[in-house]
């Protein structure tokens, strides 16, 4: 009789673990991907055709990160998620076109509104090139922008982004 107690005590309480277990586990939260992809292309504003090899800055958290587009216009930034509000400065530069510069701010987790598609303006032929458009790189006219269906670079060739700053201890 006493062993009869104890088992069906033992069933009941494997029973019960195995539910709490299996309940905890089916509930959980999903944890937060550690970095997401910031990306987009770059295009002529006039021709609306794809722009390779221009300059992609991205500023966050006081370091400034540095891309070029690839062949289909395209730069991509892998962006530690910082798991509070930031901003950030998104410049992109090519020779013979206007600095394109914007602000860009987070949401409350710390994930950059996404811009899809940039598109630079070619400097007037009045204007005469500055000394700095000229260190600017050398960009090369692609294909037009509707032939071109995007797709996202291999994350593989992202360029990795931190979005906080490393804690040093200062004494």
């Amino acid at each position: 009789m006493k062993k009869t107690i104890i088992g069906v005590m033992s069933a009941v309480l494997i029973f019960w673990l195995t539910q709490g277990i299996y309940t905890w586990w089916t509930n959980r939260k999903q944890p937060m991907p550690i970095s997401y992809s910031f990306d987009g292309r770059v295009i002529d504003a006039s021709t609306r055709r794809l722009l390779s090899n221009a300059e992609v800055l991205l500023s966050v958290a006081g370091i400034t990160n540095r891309d070029h587009t690839d062949s289909d216009g395209r730069y991509l930034f892998m962006i530690q998620r910082a798991g509070h509000a930031l901003a950030a400065l998104l410049d992109v530069r090519a020779q013979g076109y206007n600095v394109y510069t914007r602000h860009i701010k987070s949401d409350e987790s710390g994930v950059l509104a996404g811009i899809e598609d940039i598109a630079l303006q070619p400097t007037s032929p009045q204007t005469p090139t500055s000394p700095l458009n000229a260190t600017f790189p050398r960009v090369q006219v692609m294909r037009e922008v509707t032939r071109v269906p995007y797709q996202k670079r291999s994350v593989e060739t992202a360029v990795p982004v931190r979005a906080v700053r490393a804690y040093r201890e200062t004494r």
